[in-house]
């Protein structure tokens, strides 16, 4: 079935094999995992999170602390991140078979930013501190610009 958390100070780990899985206002590390269930982390305030699902799409929106490492992956569903527009990142991105859209500017490094295809890659916004990576076989990739209210000081 599916599994909604809210509001939980601390560590979460979360699983689901066929439900959807939502975390919501999450202040600790997050780690979600499910077979055929989406998975939508909203209004985080995590140092790492792990999100994965094997068939469902997956979402994170939140803040991304500078030393902080994020990682979403689904074999066939989509992956969104809604960063803040203040956001500094180094970002890898991988589908091989679906399409990668941003709402930042992505400036590649000295070596086009690929690692082995067009469909991996890796670029920097703002200081490069945060690390987000995003795999997913089949699915898109979409990375949204949030505003900068969403960061905290």
């Amino acid at each position: 079935g599916s599994l909604d958390v809210s509001r939980v100070a601390g560590d979460v780990r979360a699983e689901t094999v066929s439900g959807q899985l939502g975390l919501n206002g999450v202040t600790g590390d997050i780690v979600g995992e499910t077979v055929s269930g989406r998975i939508d982390i909203a209004g985080a305030r995590s140092k790492s999170v792990r999100a994965e699902s094997v068939s469902g799409q997956v979402g994170y929106s939140g803040t991304f602390d500078p030393a902080g490492t994020y990682n979403l992956t689904s074999h066939s569903g989509a992956l969104t991140l809604r960063l803040p527009a203040s956001a500094g990142a180094t970002i890898r991105l991988e589908t091989f078979s679906g399409s990668v859209d941003s709402d930042f500017p992505v400036t590649l490094g000295a070596n086009g930013g690929r690692a082995s295809r067009d469909t991996r890659f890796e670029f920097t916004i703002g200081n490069g501190r945060s690390r987000i990576t995003a795999e997913t076989f089949s699915g898109n990739i979409r990375i949204h610009r949030g505003t900068t209210r969403d960061q905290p000081e």
